[in-house]
């Protein structure tokens, strides 16, 4: 604690809050919107016209990623599908678009790729809307978990040692293995499907921001009691950016949490209990309990509460999430003076959060149940680092292997 008393006020008096934008989604608040309206003026609607729109919103988006593709690659005419549109309009389009200076050009295809991405959400939520098991949607009243289950085999009371379960699910490193993520309370949920086993209700969902396809044997899916159904689609909720002070408070606050892969909740989640009471004849330890709670935060997710939802949930999207820091051929005590507070270091599958020149705050995974969330001196962690990794300006344009370099991203000056 006494790292944590040395920490705060000196960082959040020098630091200032950039002008917020929204979440890293690739779709903007304006997107989201209109997709959502479309979706609700188009509600009742039958199945087969439902069918009909999400055939001509695929159209768009095939034929819009014609036209990038040639706007980008003029020369690869054999690599395009004429199927869609003829080589002949997009010889046109493209004659028009090399007359444009490059401002308008950038502009021109960032339209098209904005217009593909809603056209692939209206294909989605339309296709979804005509089969015969879609269930509407929900809003999520707690935090809630989903859980990456074979479609003939939905058992979460059985994952989260509930009623008749005789142990406790675990993989080799101590966490819930089809645990995917918990998404944060008044989530919007599409319900694909139902399902019940025994005396319990599940639905297999998909949720805008957390959208994965895992194949034709695997959904997501929770538990109805964590959810309320509605009759139309709830708007997306849109995160901002908190101020410093708050993400400040909330890494601090996460600290000696446990270590738990995906996820997830750091306060934990006390409805678990109630929703699938342990057995008496199964004893959980302290540790046990708290991880049957959700209560700890991996790496990226530790960030993801901390930010209020804002950043990205993996640390793919954080290697070139918000702006640069230019640390090629720096040294070790050369980075610590460059720093900023809030300043990540993110390698491939793992982030580190700086909090000042002296710490830094990470979630790793330990044996035993040690705990996952603590607060590291800087110094010491870009030691150990270093003995594996060199840094680099930009993941992707480094041409060192993965495995072999690190990134620093900034948000806060």
């Amino acid at each position: 604690m006494n790292k944590i008393k040395a920490i705060i006020p000196i960082y959040i008096l020098t630091c200032f809050f950039l002008n917020a934008t929204y979440a890293y989604t690739t779709l903007t608040e304006k997107d989201h919107n209109y997709i959502d309206k479309t979706i609700n003026t188009n509600q009742n609607i039958s199945k087969s016209l439902k069918k009909e729109k999400a055939e001509h919103y695929s159209k768009v988006a095939n034929d819009t990623n014609i036209l990038i593709n040639a706007y980008l690659w003029i020369s690869t005419w054999d690599k395009l599908n004429w199927k869609i549109i003829t080589k002949e309009s997009v010889e046109a389009a493209v004659e028009k678009f090399n007359k444009l200076d490059d401002k308008k050009k950038t502009k021109a295809i960032q339209t098209l790729k904005e217009t593909q991405k809603i056209a692939e959400e209206l294909q989605r939520a339309y296709q979804i809307e005509s089969e015969e098991n879609f269930q509407w949607y929900a809003t999520t009243l707690l935090p809630t978990p989903l859980y990456r289950l074979n479609k003939k085999n939905v058992d979460i009371n059985f994952i989260m040692w509930g009623e008749w379960t005789t142990w406790i699910l675990f993989d080799s490193a101590n966490t819930i293995d089809q645990l995917w993520v918990v998404i944060p309370k008044w989530s919007p949920v599409t319900l694909i499907d139902k399902v019940q086993t025994w005396d319990f209700t599940y639905y297999e969902v998909r949720t805008r921001e957390f959208d994965w396809w895992y194949g034709e044997d695997e959904a997501f899916y929770l538990d109805s009691r964590f959810i309320e159904k509605k009759d139309k689609k709830p708007n997306e909720v849109i995160p901002a950016l908190p101020d410093i002070s708050t993400i400040y408070k909330n890494l601090l606050s996460a600290v000696d949490s446990h270590y738990i892969w995906w996820g997830s909740y750091y306060q934990g989640i006390p409805e678990i209990n109630e929703f699938y009471p342990t057995p008496d004849n199964v004893k959980l330890t302290k540790d046990e309990q708290e991880y049957k709670l959700l209560k700890g935060v991996d790496c990226s997710w530790l960030l993801w509460q901390a930010t209020n939802g804002y950043t990205p949930r993996n640390t793919s999207w954080l290697l070139t999430f918000w702006e640069s820091v230019n640390i090629t051929w720096n040294t070790i005590s050369q980075i610590i003076n460059k720093v900023k507070p809030l300043d990540l270091i993110v390698r491939k599958w793992h982030v580190i959060i700086i909090l000042s020149n002296e710490y830094a705050i990470e979630s790793i995974w330990k044996e035993n149940f040690e705990w996952g969330v603590e607060i590291i001196k800087l110094k010491e962690r870009l030691e150990d680092i270093f003995t594996r990794r060199q840094p680099v300006n930009e993941w992707n344009e480094s041409t060192l292997p993965n495995k072999e370099k690190f990134v620093i991203r900034r948000r806060f000056k």
